[in-house]
């Protein structure tokens, strides 16, 4: 039987890409629908994650 290998990766990193994806989603329905406020929410959202991101290191996370 082949070894099962598991992501290294740490739950903060999880929640830091989770975090962008949900920001990249509110500005491309900001696009669609041309409201600014989805848009700035999409903008804070994605660039908490991106913080979170590199607070918690998240390429040690890759190796």
């Amino acid at each position: 039987m082949a070894d099962v290998t598991h992501h290294k990766a740490k739950r903060s990193s999880w929640v830091a890409v989770i975090l962008m994806f949900i920001g990249a989603t509110l500005v491309g329905l900001a696009m669609v629908l041309q409201s600014w406020v989805i848009g700035g929410a999409g903008v804070a959202v994605g660039l908490i994650g991106v913080v979170l991101a590199m607070a918690t290191n998240i390429m040690s996370d890759a190796y």
